[in-house]
This record gives C-alpha cells, structure tokens and sequence, in this order.
C-alpha cells in the first residue's frame, strides 16, 4: 500500500494531466500564467515519486510522467516561438535554463522507471522552498 505522502504527489500528478483547476497546467493551459506556487508543488509531488522504487509508484506513473513533462515543454515552445502568438505571463525567463534543469531533474528518472537522482538543489540553482 502506498504511503500518505505518494498517494499526495500521485494525485498532484494526475491532476496536471488532467489540467485540473488549481494545477501548474491548468495555469499553463487556462490562464497563460507561470504559477509559481503550483510549479513548486508539482515540483515536490515528482521528488517525492521519484524517490519510491520504480515498482511502487503505481500504473500509468511512467506514462502520466511523460505527458504532464511533455505538455509543459511544449507550453514554453510555444511561448518562445515568436510567430506563435502563445505568451505566458510571470514566464521565468533568467531563470529558464533552471526550471528546465529541474524539469529534467525530478522528471526523467520516473519516465525512465528508474530511482529518482535525490535533490536538484545545487544542480539547478532554483532554491526548493
């Protein structure tokens, strides 16, 4: 059975593929808006997904990992075409190379069934909050 705190962060998960009301995509999707505040919540769900063994996460985490990271991606593509027309307000952009960093960071070890890396902290100079 899984614990309290990864049935939270799966739930975080699943309410980004869902862009559900109050998640970093429906932010992204919905209100053209860089939500700090869900990003780092996001952020933390996946820490803590990818700190559980690869076999305890549950169904569909590889797969539901893989769309929210690649919806997210494809909102800062857009954001930075310039025939695009997409624009995100409060994008991060001095800090961008960083939240990519992150994205990577607490992203691709569970796309990858594989343990997580442990803190970005210093890989990514976005200080976890």
């Amino acid at each position: 059975m899984a614990s309290t705190s990864l049935r939270r962060a799966l739930a975080v998960l699943a309410a980004n593929e869902a862009a559900a009301k109050g998640s970093f995509l429906h932010a992204l999707h919905e209100r053209d808006l860089f939500d700090t505040a869900a990003f780092r919540a996001l952020d933390a769900a996946m820490k803590v997904i990818a700190a559980v063994p690869p076999g305890a996460r549950g169904r569909g985490t590889r797969q539901r990992a893989a769309r929210v990271h690649r919806a997210i991606l494809m909102h800062v593509i857009h954001h930075l075409n310039p025939h695009d027309g997409a624009r995100i307000r409060r994008f991060p952009g001095r800090t961008l190379q960083a939240l990519l960093d992150r994205l990577e960071w607490t992203f691709a070890p569970v796309i990858e069934g594989q343990h997580g890396y442990g803190s970005a902290d210093t890989r990514s100079g976005l200080r976890s909050e």
